[in-house]
């Protein structure tokens, strides 16, 4: 999050640099708003879905509704998990 909310401020600034100080706070509401609405209308690559997306049942960009099947989503997040755990283990020495 912080990465983009980073991202977002850097473009801004960039492009129109403020002059005012309100014109500075402005600016940080509009990159607030928009890392929010990247952050919820991204492809998560754990959950296979855009956490908005899960979260309103409903496709954050088409007017369709989701219907998401939470069991698999779980089980796939799981294994991510314990591939994750799996790779960091092969490294670590045993002392025993």
């Amino acid at each position: 999050m912080h990465q983009i909310v980073g991202n977002i401020l850097r473009t801004l600034l960039y492009s129109n640099p403020p002059r005012t100080v309100a014109n500075a706070a402005a600016l940080i509401d509009q990159a607030l708003g928009i890392a929010m609405h990247a952050m919820r209308t991204n492809i998560h690559t754990t959950l296979k879905a855009a956490p908005g997306a899960l979260v309103f049942g409903w496709d954050m960009f088409l007017d369709v509704p989701l219907i998401a099947d939470w069991q698999a989503i779980q089980l796939h997040r799981r294994t991510k998990v314990n591939e994750r755990l799996r790779k960091a283990n092969t490294g670590r020495r045993s002392y025993l």
